[in-house]
């Protein structure tokens, strides 16, 4: 049942968003085109302004193939302009909530499904620029709403698009959809168990990335434009894209880390993930160092878990002294060192003697692990 509940909410999430039906399908592309166009269409209501980056979207849109991340071959520099473009998103002093979730929305669809792996890492670096602003803003949900509470809402927001406040009772629902979806976090529920398989583990982001931005591109983009004017509807929205575009953030870098086709989109992934102390991350940097086929990740991912606390990074850690690369070993060994204050380099049996020590002194149950 949780299964096909959970398909059905990224269908009305996605449809939601972009004013489609439930039930409907279409090409990845076309989507991404779709809700680019929703956002920065109307480029116009944006120049002039001292906020959102107009000239850095405009500039994105023309050096990509409508409807796709693709670069177009016949525009000159399309890869430096791109690069540049998204580094400058994050460079932009952005004003209001509504503005972090725009550019959260573009830089992460661009982190995820540009053709160049270049601007993948770029969008990477810029969504990791911005993230602290929005993460460090999330508070703790009011209430429980449950995927049955964000179905309900999302059919409201659908519904309300083309309207607007003008109607009490349609706008009373409007509130509390809103209200529901500032409370549900699209990156939590289940996660893929330590054994599986990064591709597993990469679906499994890639639907919360899907469903956490198609309903941020709902707030952020032209669905609810006739209910901004009503004050309770608009502090809620606020909240809304706090807590989406902080969903939006941490889904981004695990779908990177655990599902991007390059090497060095994945480390950099690993690195920023270490660098926020990303929720979750001890999980999927564990996995990566586990099962990555690139030595090169699996150090980055070693690196990225000395920024966490030892009892949740050291389990992790003890995997890395196993690894047939002598680099992975040596990142291994300087985590460790990291988290503990302690000093066994790549010595197994040394650091387990610690480890059990430890358990004994403080009482816990460490020497479980």
């Amino acid at each position: 049942m949780r299964r096909v509940l959970s398909m059905t909410l990224a269908g009305i999430a996605v449809a939601a968003a972009l004013g489609g039906t439930p039930g409907c399908t279409s090409n990845p592309a076309d989507s991404v085109g779709a809700g680019f166009e929703d956002l920065i269409g109307n480029i116009e209501e944006w120049v002039g302004g001292d906020n959102l980056p107009a000239e850095h979207l405009e500039a994105l849109r023309a050096v990509h193939v409508p409807g796709t991340w693709r670069l177009r071959h016949d525009v000159e520099g399309a890869l430096d302009i791109a690069r540049k473009s998204v580094r400058a998103l994050g460079e932009t002093d952005l004003a209001t909530w509504r503005d972090a979730g725009v550019v959260t929305q573009i830089v992460s669809s661009i982190a995820t499904d540009h053709s160049a792996s270049l601007v993948r890492v770029e969008a990477l670096d810029t969504l990791h620029r911005v993230a602290p602003w929005t993460l460090n803003a999330e508070t703790a949900p009011e209430f429980n709403a449950t995927e049955e509470d964000v179905i309900d809402a999302l059919k409201v927001v659908r519904e309300a698009q083309g309207r607007s406040d003008t109607e009490p009772a349609f706008t009373a629902e409007v509130l509390n959809a809103v209200r529901t979806l500032a409370n549900f976090r699209f990156d939590s529920g289940a996660t893929p168990p330590p054994a599986a398989r990064l591709s597993v583990a990469a679906r499994r982001y890639s639907g919360k990335l899907r469903n956490s931005r198609g309903v941020l591109l709902a707030f952020t983009g032209s669905t609810l434009e006739g209910f901004r004017g009503d004050p309770e509807i608009r502090d809620e929205m606020d909240r809304a894209y706090i807590s989406l575009g902080g969903a939006v953030i941490r889904a981004t870098f695990a779908a990177a880390l655990t599902g991007d086709d390059n090497a060095t989109v994945r480390t950099t992934a690993a690195q920023h993930m270490g660098d926020l102390q990303q929720d979750g991350a001890v999980a999927e940097l564990a996995r990566s160092l586990r099962d990555d086929v690139s030595s090169s990740v699996r150090r980055a991912a070693a690196s990225a878990l000395a920024h966490f606390p030892v009892e949740a990074a050291f389990p992790a850690l003890t995997e890395g002294l196993y690894d047939d690369m002598p680099d992975v070993r040596g990142a291994t060994s300087r985590a460790l060192a990291a988290v503990t204050g302690e000093s066994f380099g790549a010595d197994r049996a040394a650091w387990q003697r610690w480890w059990l020590a430890r358990g004994s002194a403080t009482g816990t149950d460490d020497g479980s692990q």
